[in-house]
């Protein structure tokens, strides 16, 4: 008899993506999905930065009667705890048979001990707003418009370190000519949960393991830091000037 995988992701009460991310994972129709909130929550920066980046195309609310409404609507068990890698968590993600933990906006860097296999047989996903390992780190999308390269989301696996772990999936992208920059960004946000979300399906179907991931070449690699407001400007003007070369080649 098949045994579906129980898939726990990790997020915080304020963040906007969480309702967007788990319904399209249950319209993927996967299945046994557990929600684990931080009580940490999302830091000011965090979201400040992110309404510059959309300009409240995903709300700007948490508190707002729609977003409670659509997290109430996504009928999943949600439970709240004070920190994702403290003892009690991993104790309840044991509990719960987690086979598989998403990282759907956790505010902790994931302990070692959450990254043990014994705990957690299917490892934790991340998606990664940049082509890894060229674009570790920081400010992906703005540095890669800067530097007219190519926009990609990364599925990998996590690890200790930041973005270095086994890559399952990339996908490139290129955006209407008509494009602005919160056009792209939004963009990159929409395709990065259907990406994640693919895999997740791909992981409970058994198309794709912890086996399947490639080692990153860490000779390719590159750790970008923040963008500095002025550069991060830059990268804005161009986009909305059209000036950016992989938005004007339509989508593909």
């Amino acid at each position: 008899k098949f045994k579906f995988m129980n898939f726990g992701f990790l997020s915080t009460l304020d963040n906007l993506l969480l309702p967007l991310i788990i319904k399209k994972a249950k319209n993927l129709r996967i299945k046994n999905i557990f929600v684990f909130l931080d009580e940490k929550g999302e830091s000011k920066k965090d979201k400040k930065i992110f309404q510059k980046r959309t300009k409240g195309r995903f709300g700007d609310d948490t508190k707002s009667n729609d977003y409670l409404q659509a997290l109430s609507n996504l009928n999943v068990p949600f439970y709240f705890v004070n920190n994702h890698n403290s003892d009690l968590s991993i104790e309840l993600y044991s509990l719960l048979k987690i086979d598989c933990l998403i990282n759907a906006g956790t505010p902790r860097k994931i302990s070692k001990k959450l990254l043990n296999k014994e705990i957690i047989p299917q490892g934790v996903l991340n998606i990664h707003p940049g082509k890894l390992p060229e674009y570790r780190g920081c400010s992906a999308v703005e540095w890669a418009i800067l530097n007219d390269d190519q926009i990609f989301n990364t599925v990998h696996y996590m690890e200790e370190d930041y973005d270095t772990g086994p890559l399952i999936k990339t996908e490139p992208y290129q955006f209407e000519s008509n494009s602005t920059y919160v056009d792209i960004r939004s963009e990159v946000y929409l395709k990065g949960i259907n990406l994640l979300c693919d895999v997740v399906k791909k992981i409970q179907s058994k198309e794709i393991s912890f086996n399947d991931a490639q080692k990153q070449n860490d000779l390719k690699a590159q750790y970008w830091k923040p963008i500095p407001e002025n550069l991060e400007d830059s990268s804005i003007e161009k986009a909305n000037n059209k000036m950016y070369s992989y938005q004007n080649l339509g989508n593909k």
